[in-house]
């Protein structure tokens, strides 16, 4: 939604023609009739700068059009004008390394002309490419060199902006003074230009919004938005509209007032989706279902953030299909382009040729034969490399096939949970990186007891699903065949059979397991715990306490003086939520910052889903981690693994369940 705010300030400096005014339909049929290809060069100008919120693919497709029809006519302005515009569609694609460059064409442009207005605006759009990029200080240069532009044509409209821009920035770095004594002066500046209803004084209004909102000063927060807010229903901006309604009711959810929140949001879903800003209905879902969880009303706050997800994925799916469908016109252009390019280099061969033969038979005779010997050694070379190609192509091939085959008997090593007859409820939620993984879970039950595991291995891939093979044939032979079902006894003799396999006291292998593993004992309503650097997540009753493991890994570095694993023991006399986990959730990057998930957001959001059933706590787990990757435009770093359960006792017993704190690290 800052993205938006941040560009629609663009909208208001660089006019093309009074784009604003006039309606997309209003172009295309003007278009549609105009046969001058000059005004044509001019209207698709105008038509691409139109499209700029809705469909940044044919707004690009429009600028290089009408750029296209000027290398007739070589006006420099109308260069400047699509540059920026294909600028700012590289932009909403969030592909700001593309988009800082067009803007510095423009700015390159505009300086050889004097044109002002297209420079002070291209400045302004580097300093939001430099703010996405969390370059503040940077940004706040570039929004200088803005009113420096702007001045000098006195450019109340450009200043006005490039001030607002220049307060957004200082609420980002946390110096909220700054920012409002920005947002003052751009607001003195708009009353002395008499303009006090103009589009950039909704951004004031809701920057300053911003910077109170930041303060804790929520009564003024909620002043200015609501300011923003009879702003944007007075001049119809349905975009800003909508967006200030959700700051209005996370103001009002902040302030505990939450009886006009619901209706706040339900208002600015229906009015983004009458315009299909999904963007918007996206955020407005995602702040229902935090207004739901404050509320405790769990089931609507978990369809809120169902709907929320949903349109997240079908806005990413959508965006895709338009990158492919742009990628094959691209191709079939580059294709197109080649073809006149061999062409063209055929006929200069032929002249060449022809220009030989008038020369001398005796030199062509001479050149053919060096020719001829060329291309056989090139043919020769060629028959080569195919021949090369197609063996390294069988390879591959094989290889690929090798891995799914592993895939495959990795899946059927793996426990099958339904066999567990006295499985409690619980849920499994396994992400690989790759085809193959080392991350891996495994169950088994004898005697009334539930052995559940939760490993990572070194590496993921082929190296790590090697590892996690061996793990699981020495668990199958530790607790079937040689009776061992106390969790740290199992991770002793696992260390021991590891490092015997990998003969580690005579070699420099250092490859080895993280683990947490439980033991349920459904007679004895006790669960036993013994974790190899990795902790066990306990909730009960709304308080949530990690369990750690022992400071050793299961195999690894070969030390003079090894300490055994221990084990802690919980009684189990009320339900209880248990969770174990690799650190791939944890460690993955994503979000607006390109940040890691982190350990205490992570059991965060395991204390906020737990009253979910378990197949809905598998869906929002999946949910979160996969948008946090969409968001900060992350690959997957490693393997996924999460398995939660529940202990409830057989019998039920009137003393408190038993957590030793001396033991435990409590969670605050």
């Amino acid at each position: 939604m800052k993205k938006l705010l941040l560009l629609i300030i663009h909208i208001i400096i660089f006019q093309v023609s009074q784009a604003q005014n006039s309606s997309i339909k209003d172009y295309e049929q003007k278009l549609a009739v105009e046969k001058n290809d000059s005004v044509q060069m001019h209207l698709l100008a105008r038509l691409a700068f139109a499209y700029w919120d809705s469909d940044h693919y044919k707004s690009r497709e429009l600028a290089e059009k009408s750029l296209k029809i000027n290398e007739k006519y070589n006006e420099k302005h109308i260069v400047s004008i699509n540059l920026n515009t294909i600028g700012i569609s590289y932009w909403t694609q969030g592909e700001y390394d593309k988009a800082l460059e067009y803007f510095l064409k423009t700015v390159e442009m505009c300086e050889e002309d004097s044109h002002y207005i297209g420079m002070g605006s291209a400045y302004i759009n580097i300093g939001i490419i430099y703010k996405a990029y969390g370059q503040y200080h940077k940004a706040i240069k570039y929004q200088e060199k803005a009113i420096a532009a702007h001045e000098k044509i006195e450019n109340f409209d450009g200043i006005i902006a490039a001030r607002s821009n220049i307060g957004l920035n200082y609420v980002y770095l946390k110096e909220y003074e700054k920012a409002l004594e920005e947002l003052k002066i751009a607001e003195e500046l708009l009353i002395q230009s008499n303009n006090e209803n103009n589009t950039v004084a909704i951004y004031i209004y809701e920057y300053r919004g911003q910077a109170y909102d930041e303060l804790g000063d929520y009564d003024k927060a909620l002043t200015n938005y609501n300011k923003a807010l009879e702003l944007s229903k007075k001049l119809n901006g349905v975009k800003s509209m909508t967006s200030n309604m959700i700051h209005v009711a996370d103001v009002y959810i902040k302030k505990k007032q939450y009886a006009k929140v619901e209706g706040i949001l339900n208002e600015a879903i229906e009015k983004a989706e009458k315009m299909n800003f999904n963007s918007i209905v996206q955020d407005a879902y995602l702040k229902k279902s935090e207004f739901f969880e404050k509320i405790n009303d769990k089931e609507a706050a978990l369809n809120a953030y169902k709907s929320y997800s949903a349109l997240k994925d079908s806005i990413f799916n959508t965006e895709k299909s338009k990158q492919i469908a742009e990628m094959q016109v691209k191709y079939e252009a580059d294709k197109k382009e080649k073809e006149n390019l061999i062409y063209k280099a055929k006929s200069e061969r032929q002249t060449i040729i022809s220009a030989t033969i008038g020369l001398s038979l005796t030199l062509l005779l001479i050149l053919t034969a060096i020719l001829f010997k060329n291309y056989s050694a090139k043919r020769k070379t060629n028959k080569v490399l195919e021949g090369q190609k197609e063996e390294l192509e069988k390879k591959n091939n094989k290889i690929i096939a090798s891995i799914n085959y592993a895939e495959r008997i990795q899946k059927a090593a793996l426990t099958d949970v339904e066999e567990i007859q006295n499985i409690p409820e619980h849920f499994i939620f396994f992400q690989p990186k790759d085809i193959v993984s080392g991350d891996f879970y495994w169950f088994y039950e004898k005697d009334n007891k539930i052995v559940i595991c939760a490993a990572d291995c070194t590496g993921h891939g082929v190296p790590g699903a090697f590892m996690s093979m061996l793990g699981i044939s020495f668990l199958n032979r530790i607790v079937s065949e040689k009776n061992i079902l106390e969790p740290h006894l199992i991770l002793d003799e696992l260390h021991a059979q590891v490092e015997n396999a990998l003969r580690q006291d005579k070699t420099q292998n250092r490859d080895g397991m993280d683990i947490s593993l439980c033991v349920m004992d459904l007679d004895k309503n006790i669960l036993e715990f013994a974790g190899a650097k990795n902790s066990l997540i306990c909730i009960h009753n709304d308080e949530v306490t990690r369990i750690k493991g022992d400071k050793l890994s299961v195999g690894g570095r070969k030390t003079k003086h090894r300490s055994n694993f221990t084990k802690q023991v919980i009684k189990i006399e009320e339900e209880m939520h248990f969770y174990i986990s690799s650190d791939g959730f944890q460690d993955q990057f994503g979000g607006e910052d390109g940040n890691k998930f982190m350990a205490k957001p992570f059991r965060s959001l395991l204390k906020d889903i737990h009253h979910h059933s378990f197949d809905d706590q598998k869906f929002i787990l999946e949910s979160k981690i996969n948008s946090w990757m969409k968001i900060g435009n992350q690959k997957q770093v490693d393997d996924i693994l999460v398995i939660g359960f529940k202990f409830a006792p057989s019998i039920k017993t009137p003393e408190q369940n038993t957590i030793h704190k001396n033991e435990y690290a409590q969670i605050d």
